[in-house]
C-alpha cells in the first residue's frame, strides 16, 4: 500500500493540517486556563481533575507528534519538487504507523473519557449502561492492534495486510482494520451521547427553572462536541470508499486535532458554564472545573452526580 499522491497536490493538506493544528493548539491553551487556574483571576486551582489533565496531556503530545511527522513529510516533499517535480511523493512506512497509531489512540482515550463521564452521569450504579460502549471500545482497541501489526508487517512483507475489501480504497490506507474501527467509534459515540443527554434532560424534567434549562444546556455541550467528533468520523470512514486519494488524506489530517478539539470544548464549556453561574445552580457546580456537575432534587433526599 503505498501513497499514490502527487507531490503538488499535498499543498491542501499542508493547508488544512496548519489551519486544524491552529485550531487546536487554541483549544489547548483555554483548557488548560480552565483546568489550572481559578474561574476568576490567574491564581492556581486548588482542586485539579488529574485524570482529565493526562487525557488532554496525552491528546495534545499525539497530536504534536503528528504535526512534527507531517513537517518531515513536508521537508521531504520540497525536496522531491526540486529533484523530481514528476514524481509522486512516498511516505514513509514508520512515519505511517506513528501518525496511523496516534490518531487512532487519540480517538480511543475521547472515547475512554466519554463512557467514564456516561458512568458518572449514572452516578456509578449501572454498569448495564457502560457495558456496550466497553464492549465496542474494546473492539476498536482489538482493531488498533491489528492495524499495527498489519502495518509493520506489510514494511517487512509488501503481501502481508494488502487484502482489499469491496469498494475500499486500500492504496494509501489499512482498510482492512481502519474500517471496522471507525465504525466502532461511530456507533460509540453515538450511544454513549444519547446516554447522556437522556439521563441530563431526565433530571431536569424533575428539577426547577432556572436550574432545568442549565442542565438542558450541559446536555446540548454534549451534543454539540459529539456531533463535531462524529461528523469527522463518519467523513473519513465514506471516504475510503471512494478513490479520491487527496480527499481521504485531507480528512485524515483533521481527524486527531478535530478529536481533540471536541474533546476540549466539553471542558472550555463547561467551566465557562460553572462560571457563570451566581443563582440556583451555584453549588451544583462547585468543586473540581473539569467536572460538570448536576443534582437531582427529591423529597428529602439530593443525588449528586458528575463528569
Amino acid at each position: 500500500m503505498a501513497d499514490t499522491i502527487p507531490a503538488y497536490k499535498e499543498v491542501a493538506a499542508i493547508f488544512t493540517s496548519a489551519f486544524m493544528g491552529g485550531l487546536y493548539i487554541t483549544s489547548v491553551a483555554f483548557c488548560y486556563r480552565w483546568l489550572f487556574f481559578a474561574d476568576e483571576g490567574w491564581k492556581l486551582r486548588k482542586g485539579v481533575n488529574w485524570m482529565i489533565v493526562i487525557a488532554t496531556s496525552i491528546i495534545f503530545l499525539l497530536n504534536v507528534a503528528d504535526l512534527v511527522i507531517f513537517l518531515r513529510q513536508i521537508m521531504g516533499m520540497v525536496k522531491l519538487l526540486e529533484d523530481n517535480p514528476e514524481a509522486d511523493y512516498m511516505m514513509a512506512p514508520w512515519d505511517e504507523i506513528i501518525r496511523c497509531t496516534s490518531a487512532n489512540i487519540t480517538a480511543l482515550i475521547a472515547d475512554c473519557t466519554l463512557i467514564y463521564r456516561c458512568w458518572l452521569v449514572y452516578e456509578r450504579q449501572s454498569l448495564a449502561v457502560i457495558a456496550f460502549p466497553v464492549i465496542l471500545w474494546l473492539g476498536g482497541l482489538s482493531c488498533t492492534v491489528l492495524e499495527v501489526y498489519f502495518k509493520i508487517a506489510h514494511t517487512q512483507n509488501p503481501e502481508i495486510g494488502a487484502q482489499v475489501w469491496r469498494g475500499v480504497n486500500e492504496s494509501i490506507g489499512p482498510g482492512l482494520a481502519l474500517i471496522p474501527f471507525l465504525a466502532l467509534t461511530a456507533i460509540l459515540n453515538c450511544y454513549s451521547t444519547y446516554m447522556l443527554m437522556r439521563r441530563i434532560n431526565a433530571v431536569a424534567r424533575e428539577g426547577e427553572s432556572p436550574t432545568a434549562s442549565h442542565f438542558r444546556y450541559i446536555a446540548w455541550i454534549f451534543a454539540e462536541s459529539g456531533v463535531l467528533y462524529l461528523s469527522i468520523t463518519v467523513a473519513q470512514l465514506a471516504a475510503w470508499f471512494t478513490p479520491n486519494n487527496i480527499a481521504i488524506e485531507i480528512i485524515t489530517t483533521i481527524n486527531v486535532p478535530m478529536t481533540g478539539i471536541a474533546f476540549n470544548l466539553i471542558v472550555i464549556r463547561s467551566a465557562q458554564l460553572r462560571a457563570e453561574q451566581r443563582g440556583p445552580l451555584q453549588g451544583a457546580f462547585e468543586g473540581r472545573i473539569s467536572k460538570l456537575q448536576f443534582q437531582r432534587i427529591q423529597t428529602g433526599s439530593t443525588t449528586i452526580g458528575s463528569v
